[in-house]
């Protein structure tokens, strides 16, 4: 009969094995971007503001491991600016009004999550502009996304761990139209 202490060195054991075999085979680079039917990959994120999901700030998270079968917005872009609220906001009201499928948002800012400074912008706009239903996080996994460097946000709706939905805006386009026509994909793919 195994010990207690022998049996949590095989489980650990086990999960160090598999979690440096995932970071190498991370290290793989992306060649084809994730789109609709494909499932979502998995990534690392750093927490900085944002809505109170039992991830503290600071803390690194991947939220599509979180997911389950919940409803998930992805916002990828690269600042923290202004034109960036509206759609945001809209977010935040789809996930309210569907708190019974546990929907969520993410904004995910891509960077170095080291980077102190931009953490604290990142947090700081979300207490700006008062965002409470969504996560704000830094990433520098971008890459496992295949962003392009045209657009200044790229959105992905993603529920059961399937994309239904990738859209992206160009740079200088984001404006009221683009968001109207963002909320609009989401509402009819959500009912």
């Amino acid at each position: 009969m195994l010990t207690r202490q022998a049996c949590d060195w095989i489980l650990m054991s086990g999960f160090c094995f598999l979690f440096f075999a995932s970071v190498a085979t991370s290290a793989e680079p992306v060649t084809k971007k994730p789109v609709v039917g494909d499932h979502v990959p998995s990534y690392a994120s750093t927490k900085c503001g944002g809505i109170q999901d039992g991830v503290a700030v600071g803390k690194t998270v991947c939220y599509t491991c979180r997911a389950g079968d919940e409803p998930i917005f992805y916002v990828f872009t690269r600042e923290p600016n202004d034109s960036l609220v509206k759609l945001v906001k809209q977010i935040e009201a789809m996930v309210v009004a569907r708190k019974e499928r546990k929907a969520a948002g993410v904004i995910n800012f891509l960077g170095d999550p080291k980077d102190e400074k931009l953490r604290q912008r990142i947090a700081d706009f979300g207490t700006r502009h008062s965002l409470q239903n969504v996560s704000l996080t830094i990433t520098a996994d971008g890459p496992k996304f295949v962003l392009s460097d045209d657009h200044e946000a790229t959105v992905i709706l993603f529920e059961n761990g399937i994309i239904r939905l990738r859209t992206a805006v160009e740079r200088g386009k984001f404006d009221d139209e683009a968001t109207a026509a963002i909320v609009r994909e989401s509402t009819a793919i959500l009912k």
